[in-house]
């Protein structure tokens, strides 16, 4: 699902002409997982390092014509999600220790991928194209 909603998406705006010219900006949301490995989460880390090879392909076709295509990517943020999961299988305090040892700079906040996000798609980043802006909060160094 990662990798075939990203590349229909941007497929069909790159169709179109208004979007497949120069200064348009896709951002796709990948993870920190698809550069390591961890139990029970192999399909969804090799979704999303296909999703970061799609990136990377789709920049160099399309670069040509001024289009950047690019990829933000996550450890832990704090969402609902972060909490059903983690809380299923460890205690609070537990999970709070962890996450200090995992990820020294604390929990990413959705705003930070938000500005991470804008950022990329901003004419700052004019020159970028093809990366993957890990987000690790100093996790996975």
């Amino acid at each position: 699902m990662n990798l075939l909603t990203f590349f229909a998406l941007a497929k069909s705006a790159l169709k179109h002409g208004r979007y497949a010219k120069s200064d348009t900006s896709i951002v796709a949301i990948s993870s920190m997982a698809a550069f390591g490995a961890e139990p029970g989460l192999s399909v969804y880390s090799a979704s999303k390092a296909a999703l970061n090879s799609a990136v990377r392909s789709l920049a160099k076709e399309y670069s040509k014509k001024g289009v950047r295509i690019n990829a933000v990517a996550p450890l832990f943020v704090n969402t609902p999600m972060y909490e059903s999961f983690t809380s299923e299988f460890i205690s609070q305090e537990t999970q709070n220790e962890r996450l200090k040892e995992i990820m020294p700079l604390g929990l990413i906040e959705p705003k930070e991928v938000a500005d991470s996000v804008l950022f990329l798609l901003s004419s700052k980043a004019s020159r970028i194209t093809g990366e993957c802006l890990k987000i690790s909060s100093g996790g996975g160094i």
